[in-house]
């Protein structure tokens, strides 16, 4: 699976995090490229979101050093993954206002078509890794 970050949704949140998180965070999620969509819904870090979620966004369960982080996704195409929200947690709940946050921009997403999607600003996280 090839995962990106759209750059002014996930990717500014992302791009505050200290660098040794980040670097983290991109080889956790760069490991899951070889993954296929049933692979990665068995791992015990992703699960779907529940209750009302037709379009399928995921959460992501990264451990850094002293915090957790969160991202957000969708599966755009078979082998494509699309981070919408990264944020650090907190608590134990993930409040309900960035939950719908994430159900918004999942919906939105699913509208755009791929030369829109291109337009607003992907980050290749494999590419990224690489710099």
């Amino acid at each position: 699976m090839k995962l990106y970050l759209i750059k002014h949704w996930a990717g500014e949140e992302f791009l505050k995090l200290d660098s040794n998180s980040k670097t983290r965070i991109v080889k956790k999620l760069c490991g899951l490229k070889g993954f296929s969509y049933q692979d990665l819904m068995k791992a015990e870090f992703i699960k779907k979101l529940k209750g009302q979620n037709p379009d399928k966004a995921h959460e992501l369960k990264i451990s850094l050093k002293d915090k957790t982080c969160r991202l957000f996704f969708l599966i755009y195409k078979e082998n494509t993954g699309i981070v919408v929200k990264c944020f650090v947690k907190k608590s134990n709940k993930t409040p309900q206002k960035i939950i719908r946050n994430v159900y918004q921009r999942v919906r939105e997403i699913k509208n755009l078509s791929e030369e829109s999607l291109e337009r607003i600003g992907l980050i290749d996280l494999e590419e990224y890794e690489n710099h």
